[in-house]
């Protein structure tokens, strides 16, 4: 079996994670923006298709964590059959597992030989995507819709083709339309890169076999990680994190409270008893 191989284990397994090491840091290159053009790469990740996580980068993983969330309400809304080799969708909808609407994913499903096998998942803070204020971080919002515009799961490419409708309509809501553009296109690249890395393994090393590995490395991941939690006393704990204010309420504190029970390997987190939403941006989403 080749889960008992543990050189050609950590072959694939090497491969999986510089697949995603070099298309967040091709994304980054390609960025139109200066702060994300100078940084040393971006989130990027490889899923399976039961929405699984393959594959990440070592930084970004509190985009990584969106992306897995988005991922799932993306099949929801396109199913597997709907999509094509050459698709790429891009959205940032908080409520389906987004972050900020600056913080925009894009997903391309992965094919060999005609069958859809992965999908590759970028995301960065681009430029502008419009709001009450230029970046999208007004301190002063008290509704998402001053912070950005809101895109829903859509084609950006398809077939291989850019939707140019997609575009324009997003130029046409920008205060830096070419810079905006140029950090999707380049979210885009990444996903390109990671999908030629990826035919590049299953040509060598066939679907069946990269497939067994990835269930034997995600298995053993589950172990390590209920290892670690069974290493922890059984017990309930307690504890909170203040946030002073929200920047539209002066001098008023929202708490968020956490509740741990550790039972053996089983390791459960509790937000009962946090704060109510708040008025001002200060808000977190479900990812």
């Amino acid at each position: 079996m080749t889960s008992n191989d543990p050189v050609l284990n950590e072959v694939i397994q090497s491969a999986l994670d510089m697949a995603v090491e070099e298309g967040g840091l091709a994304a980054a290159r390609a960025a139109g923006s200066t702060f994300i053009s100078s940084s040393n790469g971006i989130a990027c990740a490889l899923f399976d298709t039961a929405g699984r996580q393959v594959a990440q980068t070592a930084g970004g993983l509190l985009h990584v964590s969106a992306l897995w969330i988005m991922l799932g309400h993306l099949i929801e809304r396109y199913p597997l059959a709907m999509m094509g080799d050459g698709d790429v969708f891009i959205f940032n909808d908080h409520f389906l597992g987004g972050i900020h609407p600056t913080d925009v994913g894009a997903f391309r499903p992965i094919f060999h030989d005609g069958e859809l096998v992965f999908f590759a998942a970028t995301m960065m803070i681009v430029s502008d995507l419009g709001g009450m204020s230029a970046g999208g971080l007004p301190a002063n919002a008290t509704e998402i819709f001053h912070e950005g515009l809101v895109i829903p799961p859509v084609y950006y490419h398809r077939g291989g083709r850019l939707v140019a409708m997609i575009q324009q309509f997003i130029r046409s809501n920008s205060r830096a339309p070419d810079k905006v553009i140029g950090d999707i296109d380049a979210l885009v690249a990444g996903t390109s890169v990671v999908r030629a890395r990826i035919g590049e393994l299953l040509a060598r090393y066939g679907i069946d076999t990269v497939e067994e590995v990835i269930a034997h490395l995600i298995r053993y991941a589950e172990d390590m990680t209920r290892l670690g939690i069974a290493g922890i006393p059984d017990g309930v704990f307690k504890g909170s994190y203040g946030v002073e204010e929200d920047g539209i309420e002066a001098d008023r504190e929202f708490t968020v409270r956490c509740t741990i029970t550790i039972d053996g390997d089983n390791c459960t987190l509790d937000f009962a008893g946090t704060d109510r939403q708040a008025r001002g941006p200060i808000n977190a989403a479900y990812s």
